[in-house]
């Protein structure tokens, strides 16, 4: 499976809210609705979670589409913290005049 946040979505993350946790996770949480509505709208479910969502809900579609939000964003916000903090470890390892240069942006 491919990353679901790529490089550049990254990228623009970190140039647009300088690294602040807060602004970063907000607008992950924007990003990670949008999805979810997307993946509602056109009834394009990912496969475990819609599964899950539809076992919980006796096989009733539209509770399922409820129980399905919190799965899925549970799901992606993981997914987006998990690659977050190896983008962290990377910056990290980055030696330290690179990292001081980082501070004045």
């Amino acid at each position: 499976m491919g990353k679901m946040f790529g490089q550049n979505w990254f990228d623009d993350f970190f140039e647009g809210y300088n690294g602040l946790p807060e602004g970063i996770t907000a607008e992950a949480k924007k990003k990670i609705s949008k999805i979810i509505r997307d993946e509602i709208e056109n009834e394009k479910f990912e496969d475990t979670a819609w599964l899950d969502a539809l076992s919980a809900a006796d096989g009733n579609k539209t509770k399922a589409k409820g129980k399905y939000i919190k799965l899925r964003f549970d799901q992606l916000f993981a997914i987006f913290k998990n690659e977050m903090n190896l983008r962290i470890g990377e910056i990290k390892e980055m030696p330290e005049y690179i990292t001081e240069n980082l501070k004045l942006y």
